[in-house]
């Protein structure tokens, strides 16, 4: 069974800057590429969330999952793939979380 998804604020946000990046980076087929696989991934995901690992921040417990160059942080809750954050892998997880 798939869990429905739901994203915070700041992943729409995330999505949104990913996208603009990787168009002004590279281009409008490679920007709709990586998002499309972004989805793709999340999709995967709230279909089997056993994929996704575990990881202590702060004294609080992400559950994480990687696609290509980015890190999905998400929480189980009840039927839903609550997704907190998407995070290019350079980034400082825990000031950004």
């Amino acid at each position: 069974m798939s869990l429905d998804i739901k994203l915070s604020r700041l992943a729409e946000l995330d999505l949104e800057e990913i996208w603009l990046y990787t168009f002004e980076k590279w281009s409008l087929t490679q920007a709709n590429y990586y998002q499309d696989n972004l989805y793709i991934g999340l999709n995967e995901l709230a279909s089997k969330t056993e994929l996704g690992r575990s990881i202590s921040i702060d004294n609080r417990t992400f559950h994480y999952y990687k696609i290509a160059h980015h890190y999905i942080f998400y929480q189980e809750q009840e039927n839903t793939l609550f997704v907190y954050r998407i995070l290019h892998e350079m980034m400082d997880f825990p000031r950004h979380l």
